[in-house]
């Protein structure tokens, strides 16, 4: 990915930055809207586990916080760039 690098500008590098933190934000968005829904068939049809005889939707709610607080961070890291903590370039 080195290479696609240095396909854009090194001025529009922040503005190539927080667009890719927007568009991380809106795939864990749309994974925690779906995500949801899974979890909420699970909890309509009371949904089992077979071997320990538990209900599956309270542990299905995982997903979509994980991917809710991703898109969370993804935002603040699009509006407040400095934040990120971002790995030193090796020369």
């Amino acid at each position: 990915i080195e290479g696609l690098d240095r396909l854009v500008p090194g001025r529009l590098e922040p503005l190539v930055i927080r667009a890719g933190h927007l568009v991380s934000a809106a795939i864990c968005l749309f994974l925690a809207y779906w995500s949801a829904a899974f979890a909420a068939v699970s909890f309509e049809q009371g949904e089992r586990a077979m071997a320990l005889d538990i209900l599956v939707w309270p542990i299905k709610l995982i997903l979509p916080w994980a991917f809710g607080s991703a898109a969370l961070r993804y935002l603040i890291f699009a509006r407040y760039p400095g934040l990120e903590e971002r790995p030193e370039e090796v020369v």
